[in-house]
């Protein structure tokens, strides 16, 4: 819908329920969401474009992303803890997401479990000693804590996983999962190419985001995870472009600890 909207500068409700097959009173609550995120404005009948006062900025640096949505972190990661079994072989990406999921892991261990990661945070601050880790090789991104590069990509092109975990910037029907550096879109799709399949932790408010290069198609993915607030109207078109998609519900009766954050990578 926010791209519809974007594309077409303003959309009254009765198109845009029509463009999309919905009630009338849905579009009226995925506008209300979307506006309140202030991606579009609202107009008498339906929604405008919000206007672009300057370039969005993105949050790189791991302290910014780890405090960002985390309670819908823990919910993704503990309904991807449910697809886990005992002596499977994962990819856990550099993501605040999987290091959510590796601290599932942490807490609940399968037995007999095979962990490679590019992510620094996880080495240093999740304790996996029943597990075997294996760390790639490759050069370390301060800001991002994320290790990529070519020699990343070799490691991983050479690997064989049950699962790689990944998360992105952005996702669109259209171009995928996308991200905003080139290294670490090379290193993802290098361990995707490697999995026997390929799992999305995407937090709803990456949906319809565009990031600067490309890292797998959503054809190329068994599922998206993600959180319960994503907009109805959204996760119904995803799911028409063949996406499996799966909302992780939260957790009402539990209160949401904080993450640790990494002060300074290795």
């Amino acid at each position: 819908m926010l791209a519809f909207i974007a594309g077409a500068g303003t959309a009254s409700v009765a198109e845009l329920a029509r463009e999309f097959n919905v009630s009338p009173v849905t579009v009226h609550r995925d506008l209300q969401h979307l506006a309140e995120r202030g991606a579009i404005q609202r107009v008498r009948g339906g929604a405008r474009a919000a206007p672009v006062l300057e370039p969005i900025v993105w949050a790189t640096d791991w302290g910014s992303r780890i405090t960002h949505a985390w309670p819908a972190k823990q919910a993704m990661a503990r309904s991807a803890l449910e697809l886990i079994e005992s002596g499977d072989t994962l990819f856990l990406d550099s993501s605040t997401t999987c290091f959510a999921l590796a601290k599932e892991i942490e807490a609940n261990p399968p037995r007999a479990l095979t962990i490679v990661t590019n992510s620094p945070a996880i080495i240093h601050e999740v304790r996996l000693e029943p597990l075997h880790i294996i760390v790639v090789p490759g050069e370390i991104d301060q800001n991002l804590s994320a290790i990529t590069g070519r020699w990343t990509e070799e490691f991983l092109s050479q690997l064989n996983f049950s699962t790689a975990f990944i998360s992105c910037i952005g996702v669109t029907p259209e171009q995928g999962l996308m991200s905003n550096q080139r290294n670490l879109s090379d290193t993802l799709r290098a361990a995707a190419a490697s999995a026997s399949k390929t799992i999305a932790l995407v937090d709803s408010s990456k949906f319809d985001l565009h990031g600067l290069t490309g890292i797998v198609g959503l054809d190329r993915l068994e599922s998206i995870i993600t959180d319960a607030a994503l907009a109805p109207v959204i996760a119904e078109r995803y799911r028409r472009a063949g996406v499996q998609l799966v909302l992780a519900p939260s957790r009402p009766d539990a209160t949401a600890s904080e993450p640790h954050t990494l002060k300074e990578a290795p």
